[in-house]
């Protein structure tokens, strides 16, 4: 029995990943996200303030990641945590967004188990500091940017 082709594989990981953002984003930070544009490369012509990655092992190897500017990066830390806005701290965003993104490949891993998408995961791991890339490594790279309330949010998955 085959499952398709690489690409088709990658869209069908790809696709529950960003389901699981929307998702995650929705019910644990209040705020409604919609996705506004596909990249087949990690950059997407934006840059970023802030994100985290992590490293994926099994069927889908390579690494995920999300990133934010920091407005946003912070609005959906503040939302998570209860706090205002002005107290989260580029750092405090970012590790945040590290627990985001744990939440976002948690889901995607339960939803993907006992299919030949399965896969393992690592911890986290936040960065702050201008970027391009949200997701550094080698393989294929799809971005998906959403909109997050007027601000832009990026999600990675690189799969090689």
């Amino acid at each position: 029995m085959t499952h398709g082709t690489a690409a088709e594989s990658d869209a069908r990981y790809f696709d529950v990943l960003a389901q699981s953002t929307i998702e995650t984003l929705r019910t644990m930070a209040m705020l409604e996200a919609s996705c506004v544009r596909r990249c087949r490369e990690c950059e997407c012509g934006l840059s970023w303030d802030a994100g985290a990655r992590m490293e994926l092992t099994g069927r889908a190897a390579g690494c995920i990641g999300i990133a934010a500017g920091l407005a946003c990066a912070q609005k959906i830390v503040s939302r998570i945590v209860g706090e205002d806005v002005a107290d989260v701290t580029q750092d405090d965003a970012a590790g945040g967004l590290g627990e985001v993104l744990n939440m976002i490949a948690g889901s995607t891993k339960t939803r993907l188990a006992g299919t030949p998408y399965h896969f393992e995961l690592t911890i986290p791991v936040p960065w702050v500091g201008r970027r391009k890339s949200v997701c550094d490594g080698t393989g294929d790279g799809i971005t998906a940017v959403f909109d997050v309330e007027g601000e832009p949010f990026a999600l990675c998955a690189r799969i090689g």
